[in-house]
């Protein structure tokens, strides 16, 4: 969008054919947020009930307590995960309404008036872009924390800090 209001091109259709193609994967990654969010919470309520049949069955107590205790914590990242699928949801709705709008309206005015005259709306959804990456990013980055708290692999140690030398 930014290519085709910033800098158009003689030929203006070239770039709204690829800024539509954009337009459509954008609004195909929001409803493959969405369905994950759903199939996740399905996953969850089966992952937690063998969970709960295995702690049934732990007769030391002491056991017991520390999975219940590690079921209570994983339980705790997969709740943030949910809450930043929800954030990402709802930050993609003003992106995509924007996109959609500056989508359908060169659809009928694709001339060098028509791309002035959504030149605001195509800043707003630029901005609205903004809070969309952070949601993002905070939801990989709660699937890594995840990641590595549900890991069988052992972290490397982080490498020590390599002392500077004496002057």
């Amino acid at each position: 969008m930014n290519e085709l209001v910033e800098k158009p091109q003689a030929d203006l259709r070239p770039q709204y054919k690829q800024f539509s193609a954009n337009v459509d994967k954008v609004a195909s990654t929001a409803k493959d947020i969405a369905a994950a969010r759903a199939k996740m919470g399905t996953q969850q309520k089966e992952f937690f009930a063998k969970w709960d049949e295995q702690l049934a069955q732990i007769k030391n107590e002491d056991i017991k307590a520390r999975s219940q205790s590690r079921k209570d914590e994983v339980n705790e990242k997969l709740l943030n995960i949910k809450r930043s699928y929800v954030d990402a949801e709802q930050a993609f709705k003003p992106f995509m309404a924007d996109l959609r709008d500056v989508q359908k309206f060169l659809s009928v005015d694709l001339t060098t008036g028509g791309v002035t005259a959504i030149k605001d709306t195509a800043a707003k959804a630029t901005t609205h872009a903004a809070p969309l990456k952070v949601s993002i990013g905070k939801l990989a980055d709660d699937f890594k924390a995840l990641g590595v708290s549900m890991s069988s692999v052992t972290p490397a140690p982080a490498a020590p800090a390599t002392p500077e030398p004496a002057k």
